[in-house]
């Protein structure tokens, strides 16, 4: 009697286990797959890109300007992280904004004027910004308690600066090496001016309240190439 319960025991016991692996082999199955396909890092992605649209260009009757942006931005995309077409002016042809990828590198707009691309380098980034149609965009930014605010024209196939002015904010130490109140300096180019001559005399180089931020629709690498292809 004793023999047959052990044999039943045994028994019952291997077919748990059958079932077991059965139920954890079909729940294997059912699963999705974990993919472990190596995906191509970012710069093989974007360099794949640019080979295909250097093929294109050779390929179609594109602009000038358009060939000059692209080759361009094929020089600088792995330094600048977002781009924009912006209508600085009227004459047809979108210019080129570029955000840095770091705070050192800056920021850059672009115009193709007679021919060939010109280049207005922006101190650090997000400080742009410019007035549609007007031609004229500005550059407000700062660092280490040094604020700027530098104007710029594009005007007969060049850039050209029209204001400069520069805030200096430090703080004075006591001898128990307490700071004491900030102090204001400013400057109109290299002349040390009031407060009210720097407030006149920045409000009336740019209308700040009309101007939109270069960056506001910024896009990918891969998007602004599209953009200027399908550019009408």
């Amino acid at each position: 009697m004793r023999k047959n319960r052990m044999i039943f025991l045994c028994f019952f016991l291997l077919l748990t286990l059958l079932v077991c692996s059965c139920r954890a082999e079909k729940k294997m199955t059912n699963e999705t797959p974990v993919s472990h396909t190596k995906q191509p890092p970012q710069t093989e992605i974007i360099n794949e890109t640019a080979s295909k649209i250097t093929e294109k260009i050779e390929s179609d009757d594109f602009e000038e300007w358009q060939k000059a942006y692209l080759a361009f931005l094929k020089t600088e995309k792995t330094d600048h992280s977002a781009f924009a077409l912006v209508e600085l002016d009227d004459d047809g042809i979108p210019e080129l904004y570029l955000t840095g990828g770091c705070e050192a590198t800056g920021d850059s707009v672009c115009a193709f004027r007679n021919g060939s691309l010109i280049e207005q380098h922006l101190q650090r980034t997000w400080g742009g910004s410019y007035i549609p149609g007007s031609g004229e965009f500005a550059n407000e930014n700062g660092n280490f308690g040094r604020c700027y605010t530098r104007v710029y024209r594009l005007e007969k196939g060049e850039f050209v600066q029209t204001f400069d002015a520069l805030l200096v904010e430090s703080a004075g130490v006591n001898i128990e090496g307490e700071l004491y109140e900030l102090r204001y300096e400013y400057f109109l180019g290299e002349k040390q001016v009031s407060e009210g001559e720097y407030l006149s005399a920045r409000d009336a180089s740019f209308e700040f309240e009309k101007a939109i931020p270069f960056h506001e629709g910024a896009v990918s690498y891969e998007k602004i190439c599209e953009l200027i292809v399908n550019y009408e």
